[in-house]
């Protein structure tokens, strides 16, 4: 077991040796309201947090080899986030191909808050303005296994990339839902919420979000 000292001698190593590039954090979400699906290793839901300057983007992504579809996005936080825009990846718009999602403006987050809210700790209360939900119908729309999409949020004043992540990992000042369906053949529905890191991942997320993004950038140069 990493004593005191060993842990803050890791964080500082790890520390003095990040480059100084924009920031990429990877978040797992964990199912808590259906026992049959909580630990499934067939079911693969991330989101991957970037830094842009002013804007944090965040990419969700299904990775599932069961049939799945993410249909609503929910953010438990105020005062961090401002929606900006959201970029689907459309693959076949007659066939309904792809994602397609829309906030809640719209009108297309059904229900407004996460289902089975009421069993985490502290309860998640979804900040209306910063929801998302596919398109109808949602299960053809929503983020299917391979399938992604990515929501822009404009970091409000006074806060900066860093209260990001430090509410990500905090567990409670920003929290991540996802409404899930046609789950398996059975296609019933779950819900999910992103896992807060062990202290010494934490320390790691950023240098394997660092490297992740330097590959994505020379593969895309």
């Amino acid at each position: 077991m990493m004593n005191r000292k060993t842990f803050v001698s890791a964080c500082l190593f790890l520390s003095f040796f990040t480059p100084t590039l924009n920031a990429a954090y990877i978040y797992d979400f964990h199912i808590f309201n259906n026992a049959d699906y909580e630990n499934n290793p067939n079911l693969a839901f991330t989101a991957e947090v970037f830094d842009l300057g002013g804007q944090a983007v965040f990419e969700f992504r299904n990775s599932s080899t069961m049939n799945s579809v993410i249909t609503e996005i929910y953010f438990d936080s105020e005062g961090l986030l401002e929606l900006d825009h959201i970029t689907n990846y459309i693959v076949d718009e007659d066939n309904k191909i792809g994602t397609k999602f829309e906030s809640a403006e719209s009108g297309d987050v059904h229900p407004s808050n996460l289902p089975a809210a009421h069993l985490l700790d502290p309860v998640f209360e979804a900040n209306v303005d910063l929801s998302a939900g596919a398109c109808n119908p949602s299960p053809k729309w929503g983020i299917g296994p391979d399938e992604k999409l990515q929501i822009v949020f404009n970091i409000e004043q006074g806060h900066n990339f860093s209260d990001i992540i430090n509410g990500l990992n905090s567990g409670t000042d920003l929290r991540i839902g996802l409404h899930i369906q046609s789950v398996d053949t059975e296609g019933v529905s779950v819900s999910a919420v992103n896992k807060v890191p062990e202290p010494i991942t934490v320390c790691l997320l950023s240098l394997g979000g660092l490297a992740l993004l330097r590959k994505r950038r020379v593969g895309t140069a």
